[in-house]
Parts: C-alpha cells; sequence; structure tokens
C-alpha cells in the first residue's frame, strides 16, 4: 500500500505532465528566449573587452 506522500507527488507529476503537454509553446519560447539572452550579454561582454584593448592600442599610439 502507498503512503498518501506518495500519492500526492504521483498526482503532481500527473498534473505537472498534463500542464507542459497544453503549454510545450511556452516552455520552447522561453528556452528560445534565454538562450539569446545569453547570447546577447555574451557579445556585449565581448565588445567590452574589444575596446578595452583598442583604448590600450590607441594609449600607446598616442605615447609614441
Amino acid at each position: 500500500m502507498k503512503s498518501p506522500a506518495d500519492a500526492g507527488l504521483f498526482l503532481l507529476i500527473a498534473l505537472f505532465k498534463q500542464f507542459i503537454l497544453k503549454h510545450w509553446y511556452l516552455f520552447i519560447s522561453l528556452l528560445i528566449v534565454h538562450f539569446v539572452n545569453s547570447l546577447l550579454m555574451f557579445g556585449q561582454y565581448k565588445r567590452k573587452a574589444n575596446t578595452k584593448k583598442e583604448r590600450q592600442q590607441l594609449g600607446r599610439s598616442h605615447e609614441s
């Protein structure tokens, strides 16, 4: 015989599966948004690094 906690957990998992099946497009769009956001953050980070290098090079060329 199963305990009430096991039955509750099983019910919760079943409801969650049903929710995902009904609203799968929400999860996919969330994943896409997260992926795009991380790409943008990475691009911004690289751009900052490039401008820092450019500033150092400009400073050196200015000195000589």
